[in-house]
């Protein structure tokens, strides 16, 4: 486990490894993706916790939640492009 630290938040992040068949995300790739995602794409509120959004990592799926409505669900293992994530971003607000 390694522990994350941005804007005075920490994130606990698995490291990528494979233990018994359970795979880990490595922790370079949830920050690449959370500069897209750590201020709300649709009203920009950068606050996760007491019900003003969530952010969860587990295996290769990142989740990003709002109190706005905002849902963002992403897999690394869709590749960590800008396009790709700006795509998945762009989908999310679509569904709102």
């Amino acid at each position: 486990m390694s522990n994350v630290y941005l804007d005075e938040r920490e994130y606990t992040i698995k490291s990528e490894v494979t233990e018994g068949g359970i795979s880990y995300m490595n922790a370079v790739d949830f920050l690449n993706i959370s500069r897209f995602i750590n201020d709300c794409p649709n009203c920009g509120h950068d606050r996760v916790g007491n019900g003003e959004g969530t952010l969860s990592v587990d295996d290769s799926i990142i989740n990003r939640t709002c109190k706005c409505g905002f849902r963002f669900e992403y897999d690394v293992d869709s590749g960590l492009s800008k396009k790709n994530i700006q795509q998945a971003i762009d989908e999310a607000l679509s569904e709102m």
